[in-house]
């Protein structure tokens, strides 16, 4: 985020501003200082003896991916059900679908908390992010279209969405681990959402409504199983 504030795209090209060398090694700088700053603070959770960063990475991804897949399968009876009914290898991306919705406003509203003000709080953060979430789909679809910001709107769409990603794979379906992970990145979000609502009054785009209708789709399907679940309605789908 501080690289990205750095580098000036307001009037110009980032080619008129840094030269494609130094442009270069910046990158290579900036990305050997990320995976440095990863190697020390995953290799502590390999196993001993293995030094190499990419082979540390490699381990703390599989074994994350297997840990939230079980405490994921634990939390949902849904997600019990759907990875009984489906192929191993399409359980990641099943997971961080269900992690990219969290918190999920069913849940929040049926399932909700022993304690009230747990309950309002949750329902409170679901409706937040339903509500922004297709902002930030509309963004992500509509960035890659618009030649006039050099791909700046592009690159903090994939940095917003790169860390609701890694959110959903570190959160598995956690309501409340999965958004403060995400919390971080809560500002180039809104930032993104905003722009996303300016751009639709310019352009009047389509694809804003149907990222609505997909998410409020997603929902309706979802709250009769919740009902079903915790209230004893019965949904013969």
């Amino acid at each position: 985020m501080l690289v990205l504030a750095a580098i000036p795209l307001n009037k110009a090209s980032l080619k008129d501003h840094i030269l494609p060398k130094q442009l270069f090694w910046l990158i290579i700088g900036v990305t050997v200082i990320i995976t440095a700053g990863m190697w020390l603070a995953l290799k502590q959770f390999a196993p001993d003896g293995m030094a190499n960063p990419i082979a540390v990475l490699e381990y703390w991804i599989r074994k994350s991916a297997r840990f939230q897949a079980h405490l994921t399968r634990l939390d949902s009876g849904w997600m019990q059900q759907v990875f009984r009914s489906t192929p191993e290898w399409v359980h990641l991306p099943l997971l961080l679908t269900y992690g990219v919705l969290q918190p999920f406003l069913p849940a929040a509203i049926i399932a909700g908390s022993h304690a009230k003000i747990w309950h309002w709080i949750a329902i409170w953060r679901a409706i937040g992010w339903t509500l922004i979430l297709p902002f930030l789909i509309y963004a992500l679809l509509r960035a890659p279209r618009k030649k006039d910001d050099h791909g700046f709107t592009f690159i903090i769409s994939l940095i917003v969405w790169g860390g609701i990603l890694i959110a959903a794979f570190r959160g598995g379906g956690d309501m409340w681990d999965n958004p403060r992970y995400r919390a971080a990145f809560a500002g180039l979000g809104a930032a993104l959402a905003a722009w996303a609502i300016m751009e639709h009054r310019r352009t009047h785009d389509p694809w804003l409504r149907r990222a609505f209708i997909s998410v409020l789709l997603i929902l309706a399907w979802f709250i009769p199983w919740y009902l079903g679940r915790y209230t004893g309605f019965y949904w013969p789908v």
